[in-house]
């Protein structure tokens, strides 16, 4: 871009983020927990890329990053985050924190 338009620029990194890595052994029991929750669970095949302070987290404790779906088409809730049409289906919120605390307690007991 800049060599067509015959411009220069600096890019200086102050603080990279690094990849967040999942501990594999709770993905694999979140996986199964939620799933025998009656949850509908999708492993990314690839992964994501995205920018996420939580790999400084992951990097220091076994930890466990996923993405909530929000969609809901009924309500024509179907935008993705940063989309000015973006509007959230609040009952996910109930469902969400109902799917972290079992996880949560699950985890912990084992």
């Amino acid at each position: 871009i800049c060599k067509l338009n015959k411009a220069e620029f600096d890019l200086d990194v102050l603080m990279p983020i690094k990849e967040v890595i999942n501990d594999h052994s709770l993905v694999i029991k979140a996986h199964k927990i939620l799933k025998e929750s009656d949850y509908k669970i999708d492993i990314l095949k690839y992964g994501a890329m995205t920018g996420e302070d939580f790999c400084y987290f992951s990097e220091r404790v076994p930890s466990l990053f996923f993405y909530v779906g929000t969609k809901n088409i009924e309500e024509n809730k179907i935008y993705q985050l940063h989309n000015s049409k973006f509007d959230i289906d609040e009952d996910i919120l109930l469902n969400t924190v109902e799917a972290f605390s079992l996880l949560a307690i699950k985890i912990v007991d084992n």
